[in-house]
């Protein structure tokens, strides 16, 4: 394969950091990398063969940069905003795609997959009804608290927890001013387990990558929680094969999703999956350096091969991945950082250096301001780590997180709490 596409070239919507990961594999198979985004030095562009500055919102724009260029294949990054923009795109200029517009509605909207979930039986988070009329009638009816977001924003923008009439109101309109189509669900705010799906879909068969458990950071009142650790295989992996997995199956079938890769996130009360986050697509936590280490199957290679030949792999997938890893660990451990300016980092050399790191994502720098509260930005890193035992995981993530610091200017400690032990 690695000489199989050389030459190609390939368009790849997005330039985030987390996108650097698929031009590199791109890059590695000799394909030719046009990387485009609105930035003009964002960081994905500096692995590119040809960096392109363009707005992946523009369809047009992006139709004929393809046709100009002679663009043998196009794929989107970790962006949930540009997966309708890649799929317009393949359509009109007849590249092969994983998603068709019906599939990019379900699974880019989180008020539309909810209503596709209830179709097959599944249970949803309960939700408010409110308009921007903030009626006096639908809001008697709100128990506190809530969760207010946008249906379509990625990186937890325009997310806010409410505690009160008056936080909800100022949250409303924030979270509408992040939605693309100017809409809000109000959810009730969970306090319960978190657990992620991941799945590859091969010719219409549906392949249970991980599963993981997740644990959040929640000291910022009124804005969402951050992911402060993945704990991979999941507690709950039972209770999804036993109560929900066969209605996936079904909801899967039902929308004629054929290839590509999703994760779904989900809270669980009483032994119900309620899920409530989708992504069509890769994602910013980078769980396929887990799938590779543990299964030996390189989901970023796999994407690539599907953009230029349709296909995802001539392996069958089903025997290939095991979804319970081998009974090996694994855990995606976060740094999260305050907003403000970064003046110094230590410890990412000595994490980059540990036997069970399998790869660190550094996403901040010295110099870099954050800005904003409760949003992927505060995500200064992320590492991954593989071991034959829970407590050996736990182990080297507690011992990583005494070296790692993250300061300001004045040297005054940046981080947020870390993802504890104790909360297993």
């Amino acid at each position: 394969m690695r000489r199989e596409f050389s030459g190609k070239k390939i368009l790849i919507l997005g330039a985030t950091t987390e996108t650097i990961p698929l031009v590199n594999a791109a890059n590695q198979l000799g394909v030719v990398t046009y990387v485009a985004d609105h930035i003009e030095d964002s960081p994905a562009k500096r692995f590119a063969r040809v960096p392109v500055l363009a707005d992946c919102l523009n369809v047009d724009l992006l139709c004929g940069i393809v046709n100009d260029e002679d663009i043998d294949g196009v794929m989107v990054g970790c962006a949930d905003i540009l997966v309708r923009s890649y799929q317009q795109v393949c359509e009109r200029t007849g590249k092969h795609c994983y998603a068709t517009g019906n599939q990019v509605e379900v699974f880019t909207d989180k008020k539309r997959l909810k209503a596709k979930l209830r179709d097959f039986g599944l249970p949803t988070v309960p939700e408010y009804q409110l308009d921007e009329r903030l009626l006096k009638s639908d809001l008697e009816g709100i128990e506190y608290p809530v969760l207010i977001k946008p249906v379509d924003s990625n990186s937890a923008r325009g997310i806010s927890v409410c505690y009160d009439e008056d936080e909800l109101r100022g949250a409303f309109h924030k979270a509408k001013e992040n939605s693309r189509s100017n809409t809000v669900l109000i959810e009730k705010f969970m306090d319960c387990d978190d657990f992620t799906v991941n799945y590859i879909f091969q010719d219409g068969e549906v392949v249970v990558t991980m599963m993981s458990d997740r644990y959040v950071n929640s000291e910022q009142k009124g804005v969402g929680t951050l992911p402060s650790a993945l704990i991979y295989p999941s507690k709950h992996s039972e209770l999804y094969y036993t109560t929900t997995h066969e209605q996936m199956l079904d909801l899967f079938r039902d929308c004629g999703i054929k290839n590509g890769v999703m994760s779904l996130q989900a809270f669980i009360e009483n032994d119900r999956i309620m899920f409530y986050d989708p992504a069509f697509r890769i994602t910013g936590g980078q769980g396929y350096y887990i799938l590779k280490s543990v299964n030996s199957v390189d989901q970023l290679e796999m994407l690539v091969r599907f953009a230029l030949s349709g296909s995802m792999s001539d392996e069958n997938l089903s025997h290939t991945i095991d979804g319970s890893l081998k009974n090996k660990c694994a855990m995606v451990l976060s740094v999260l950082v305050k907003p403000g300016f970064i003046g110094n980092i230590d410890g990412i050399d000595e994490a980059n250096d540990h036997p069970n790191v399998i790869n660190v994502t550094q996403q901040r720098r010295e110099g870099d301001v954050i800005t904003e509260y409760g949003t992927l930005s505060q995500v200064a890193a992320r590492i991954h780590l593989v071991a034959g035992s829970m407590i050996e995981i736990l182990d080297a993530a507690e011992y990583l997180q005494s070296r790692i610091r993250v300061t300001d200017l004045e040297g005054n400690d940046m981080l947020l709490k870390s993802f504890n032990k104790k909360d297993l």
